[in-house]
Order: structure tokens, then C-alpha cells, then sequence
């Protein structure tokens, strides 16, 4: 949702060394998407031709890759028009909206709305406390329906060197891109990410998946997540090859839920992260 750019900026951290909330929601990256990160690179190196692409965004210099960065980075895709795949390199703002904004991670918020972009089948709101998410910007230079991203539908994350996935939830008509829900960047970059706290290194690598909703929103529209690393894997398949991630045996415990990545099994959370939550 779009707010004056003093009550939307975050206060981000570097990279440190805090564990996943929920290892198991994150994936070994398929040999030829690897291939893919090394190509594109990262903040201040980025650009589309690196990846094999073009910019499809309209923004003159592009958009800011963290709150007090310089413009430059851009939406990309594999081809101008109908792009298999749509992809943007750049840091990881914090959004608390959907949830409950005075409570455990989002409780220092001051950018909190209680309503997404987006609504579930049911007309619900998509929690970030508990539902792994993704901001897109969506204004004048850049409309991602007009690409044929669907709302809700599934984006692939690269953070921290692994491979995760979220449902487009949220959008930002500010300059400055990269954002995703509280959760999404606590199970990134662990339980010091906060409603003001986020991750400021542009290294995270976002890719979205044109196509029809049939195609790429998954049953409950990120709710049920194994529904969204199933249908999340499969749209990486298909547009890089190899297997959308390869699982690591074991089972981790991350918010009030348990998950198997040897089987893709996962149980959302059901209610907030407090800060202090351990894996």
C-alpha cells in the first residue's frame, strides 16, 4: 500500500548471522538457477542484459535498491513481450500489513496497515506474520498484471543463498524496491528481522511467473505452504530447468509449526512470531 515515503521507510541491518525461524522452508538452489544468480549478480552490479533480459519497467534511472540507496535497478524479463519468467534484484524491506501490527515482530511498526493489496478466496487479508509474501510495485511505470502476474501467485526468493518462495500480496507505489512480510524475512534471515528491521544488503534475488491463475496462485494463496513450495518448484523447473530446489532430509520447527523438507510438508504458522522466537 502506498504511504508518504517517511512513514514507509524501514530501518534496516546488514546481514547477520541469526538462524531461520524455519530452515526447512528454505531450499539448495537447482544447479542451473545458481547459474542464473551468478549471472544477474547483485546491487551495483545488477543489470537485465547480465540475466539474457530487458527492463520492462518505465522509471527513468530505475528504482532505489534499498530506502538510502541510488536509483538503478530495474523489473526485468526474459523477453519484452509475454515474459516466462520477470525478475528484480535489491534488498529486503519489512511489511507487517494483513496482520496484527501491535504484536511480536510488528509491534515497532509505524508503517502498519491492517489490510493487503491482495485477498484470499475468502476475502481475508494475507498475514504477515504468518504467511511468507512479497511486495511488488505497481503504479504508472510498472503494472505487473499488464505481464500477466497474477495477484497472489507465486514468487521465487534467492535470500542468504537459499531458495524459498512467497505469493504476491502486497504492493508499493514508492521508488524504492524490495520488500516481503515479516515472516518471509525472519525464515530468510532470522529472528532479529523485525517491523523495523530488515535486510539491507541489495543481494536477494526476486523472480515472478507470468501466467494464468490456474497456473501460478496455489490453493489457499500462500496459506497452505506446502501448496506454494509444490506449485513454487514447478515454475522454477519449467523456466530454468533442474528441480526447483532440492530438499534436505530432516525436520525443523520455525514459529508454532512443524515442517519436513524431505517431503515438502509444512505447517504454517498460526499465530504471531514474538521477537525472540527460536528455530
Amino acid at each position: 500500500m502506498p504511504w508518504p515515503a517517511l512513514l514507509r521507510r524501514r530501518d534496516d541491518v546488514g546481514e547477520g548471522d541469526s538462524i531461520s525461524v524455519n530452515p526447512a522452508a528454505l531450499f539448495d538452489l537447482p544447479p542451473e538457477l545458481s547459474a542464473f544468480v551468478d549471472e544477474v549478480g547483485t546491487g551495483g552490479t545488477f543489470s537485465c542484459d547480465k540475466g539474457g533480459g530487458i527492463v520492462l519497467d518505465t522509471r527513468d534511472g530505475g528504482y532505489k535498491e534499498n530506502g538510502a540507496g541510488k536509483d538503478g535497478t530495474h523489473y526485468c524479463g526474459n523477453k519484452a513481450e509475454q515474459p516466462t519468467y520477470v525478475w528484480w534484484v535489491s534488498n529486503m524491506d519489512i511489511d507487517c500489513d494483513g496482520s496484527e501490527g501491535t504484536t511480536g515482530p510488528c509491534a515497532s511498526d509505524q508503517s502498519f496497515l491492517g489490510d493487503t493489496a491482495f485477498q484470499d478466496d475468502q476475502g481475508s487479508n494475507i498475514d504477515a506474520q504468518s504467511v511468507q509474501y512479497v511486495v511488488i510495485n505497481q503504479g504508472d511505470a510498472f503494472e505487473p498484471t499488464q505481464h500477466n502476474i497474477e495477484p497472489l501467485s507465486v514468487v521465487a526468493v534467492v535470500c542468504n543463498g537459499k531458495l524459498t518462495y512467497g505469493v504476491w500480496a502486497d504492493t508499493n507505489a514508492l521508488g524504492s524496491m524490495g520488500e516481503a512480510s515479516v515472516y518471509l524475512g525472519r525464515v530468510c534471515y532470522g529472528s532479529q528481522i523485525n517491523g523495523n528491521y530488515g535486510h539491507s544488503e541489495a543481494d536477494v534475488l526476486y523472480i515472478a511467473f507470468p501466467g494464468g491463475k490456474d497456473k501460478t496462485v496455489p490453493d489457499q494463496q500462500g496459506k497452505d505452504a506446502k501448496a506454494m513450495f509444490l506449485l513454487g518448484k514447478k515454475l522454477v523447473e519449467a523456466a530454468f530447468g533442474g528441480d526447483g530446489g532440492e530438499e534436505e532430509e530432516g525436520t525443523a520447527k520455525g514459529g508454532d509449526g512443524t515442517v519436513s523438507a524431505s517431503s515438502v510438508t509444512y505447517t504454517a504458522p498460526t499465530g504471531s512470531l514474538g521477537a525472540g522466537a527460536a528455530p
